[in-house]
This record gives C-alpha cells, structure tokens and sequence, in this order.
C-alpha cells in the first residue's frame, strides 16, 4: 500500500516536471517571437536603408547623366574633368553600398525564416506535451480511483476476519459448553 500511495507523487511530480518543461517552451517561444520581431524591425529598416539608397542611386546616376553631359560639355570646355571622376566615384561608392544592403536583407530574410520553424517546432512540441500532460492526468485519476476501492476492500477484508474471530470464539464457547473441543482456528497468521 506504500507503493500506491508514492505512485501519485510520483505522476503529481511528473506532471510537475511537464508544466515546467511547458513554461520553458513558453519562454522559448515568446523569446523567439521577440527575436522575429526584432529581425522584422532589422529587415524592415534594412529595406527602408535599401529604399533611400535607390532613391540616392537614382539621383546619383541622373546627377551622373548631368555630370557625363557636362564633361562632354566640359571636355569642350576643357575645365571640368576633376567634377566628373569625383561623381563616379561617388556612383560607384553608392552601387557598392546597395549591393551590400540587399545582401543582408537577404540574410534578414533567412534568418527570420528559421526562427519561424524555430516557433513552429515548439508549439507542436508543445501541443505533444499538453496531449501527453492530459493523458498522465487521466491515468493520475484511474489510479486514485483503484487506491480508493483497494482502501475500501481492505477494510471490508478486515472487518469479515474480525466477525470471523469471533464467530470463532463464540463457537469454542458453545462447544466448551458443550464438552466438545473447538475446531483448528482459520485466523491470520
């Protein structure tokens, strides 16, 4: 009966142990769930970055149509020459800063892409535990259920030993009253 009454701690401590595992999950999720967020903000400002720097190309290359229309207008003139290779240099400069930009918004993008697998992965692992949570409840309840009848069929052993002792005695009574010497005893040993 000490073995019964430890088995329910026992599940009382395993189900214990899988609300934490849950509340860990949780944990895990909500800092995954900021950490997408905040690549999101990190892509979205990148695109933003990657927005203003096309815009700043755009103008850089029309500034460049209006620097190549004045070195040819220049190179008639003949002064302008310096101007010039200072604006490619910048349109160069501008071209490398935007090819950098869509490369880490590639790799934004990647990056929140596994986190949501990441999310995904522990709410299905989460969804098992609750699953395997309502199961161990249900088996916690059966047993409890068979310890009480266990309890009440050991009292009702109990009590048919007691009438039994003494319907016994009383029968070694009637028979020593009768001159007759009682039965072997069927009692506990």
């Amino acid at each position: 009966m000490a073995v019964k009454e430890n088995a329910p701690a026992t599940l009382a401590d395993e189900l214990e142990k899988l609300a934490a595992r849950d509340r860990e999950i949780e944990q895990l999720r909500e800092q995954m769930t900021q950490a997408l967020q905040a690549t999101e903000q990190q892509l979205a400002a990148a695109k933003a970055k990657i927005e203003e720097m096309t815009r700043q190309s755009r103008e850089r290359a029309e500034t460049a149509g209006n620097v190549a229309r004045l070195a040819r207008a220049g190179q008639e003139a003949g002064s302008q020459t310096a101007e010039i290779e200072e604006l490619r240099v910048e349109l160069r400069k501008a071209r490398a800063a935007l090819e950098e930009l869509e490369e880490k918004e590639g790799r934004a993008e990647a990056h929140a892409a596994e986190l949501q697998a990441v999310v995904e992965s522990l709410g299905r692992e989460r969804s098992a535990l609750r699953s395997e949570a309502g199961a161990m409840r249900a088996k916690v309840e059966t047993l409890a259920v068979a310890d009480d009848r266990l309890r009440l069929m050991a009292q009702e052993v109990d009590q048919l030993r007691r009438e039994n002792d003494l319907l016994n005695q009383e029968l070694a009574r009637f028979l020593a009253s009768i001159g007759k010497r009682p039965p072997l005893s069927n009692s506990r040993d």
